[in-house]
């Protein structure tokens, strides 16, 4: 059996192949995709900002609905026709690791979840099943965006004061901090960002305040803010604002949450007193994580999410990967939906 892949065959370069399909092996399964997403972890991976890549070329995607089509031997948690989630975040089932597709007898790899393709052989620790009710186009935001953007708010800033928070960044995991941050209760919930069209957005999404930055010049904006903020979400990915940001959290037990990815083996410099006068740093994660276990959780909070507002109106193709990539790195898209 062959199936279409958007495969990465060197930086920054990205082509449709036909593979060949192997026989999967023990906990192992098959999924049809039906519908994927593109974040920015992915737009750092393509374009090598990750440090070496050891697994070129190698096949895309870490966030997907779809129908599992076979399992291989061992697995327990899905079967035929199930409609499931699928994830890079680990969760129960057999670690399978991952695969290798063959392109004209030359190897493809695949990790152990892989989405940019009609078909994928996904390890069972990185599949979940979604309920009865549920929305292919929409679920795919489970695979990724929601559970780090909910971690971050439902669990990391879990017994904070609600007085108020600033998300900076109103991009893709920005938007799903303001739709937590007001399901939790949050009475101010200020947003940042260069885009006012994004701002906007971030309104509808739960935002109160709003703040706009011309240029990279975030530092005179929150000078005003120093010392301010009970919490903070870091979701932009930029070192400068990542250092301006902590110094706007509150002093003895403010916390700064941060999620944005940042270059490779990139550094920046910060106050030590920052730390000296008790603000609280950490990630999004900060126990082991099994994601199944708080699958069902986090699905029940993302019902009422806006997610037509959020992908917008233009579903891409397969064919359309590239297309899809240079519009969210323009800022066109908040998350393109690319259907299979």
């Amino acid at each position: 059996m062959k199936i279409s892949a958007a495969t990465l065959i060197k930086k920054n370069f990205i082509k449709i192949l036909d593979l060949n399909l192997p026989k999967i092996q023990k906990g192992q399964v098959l999924v049809k995709i039906k519908y994927s997403s593109i974040c920015h972890t992915q737009i750092q991976e393509i374009m090598g900002l990750r440090g070496k890549d050891k697994h070129l070329p190698h096949c895309l995607g870490h966030e997907a609905t779809g129908l599992v089509e076979e399992v291989g031997s061992g697995v327990k948690k899905v079967k035929k026709n199930d409609k499931v989630c699928l994830t890079w975040l680990q969760s129960g089932g057999k670690k399978a690791g991952g695969v290798k597709y063959l392109h004209k007898k030359k190897i493809i790899n695949g990790g152990p979840v892989n989405t940019f393709s009609n078909y994928a052989i996904i390890s069972e620790d990185r599949i979940l099943k979604l309920p009865k009710k549920n929305n292919l186009k929409r679920d795919v935001l489970m695979g990724c965006v929601i559970p780090t953007a909910f971690n971050a708010v439902f669990n990391t800033l879990k017994g904070t004061t609600k007085d108020n928070i600033i998300i900076f960044g109103t991009g893709g995991v920005g938007l799903a901090c303001i739709f937590a941050a007001k399901k939790v209760g949050f009475k101010k919930i200020f947003a940042l960002d260069r885009v006012y069209k994004k701002l906007k957005v971030a309104k509808e999404f739960g935002a109160t305040n709003l703040i706009l930055v011309k240029g990279n010049d975030h530092g005179s904006y929150l000078k005003k803010y120093e010392n301010f903020f009970q919490n903070g979400i870091e979701c932009a990915g930029n070192l400068e604002l990542m250092k301006n940001g902590l110094k706007t959290i509150k002093n003895f037990g403010g916390k700064f949450v941060i999620i944005g990815n940042y270059p490779f083996k990139k550094e920046v410099k910060l106050d030590p007193w920052n730390f000296i006068m008790g603000k609280i740093v950490s990630g999004a994660w900060i126990d082991e994580f099994s994601y199944d276990k708080k699958f069902f959780k986090f699905y029940n909070k993302f019902k009422k999410f806006k997610w037509k507002k959020y992908f917008g109106k233009n579903i891409y193709k397969l064919n359309e990967i590239n297309l899809a990539i240079q519009d969210l790195r323009a800022g066109k898209v908040i998350r393109p939906l690319i259907k299979m």
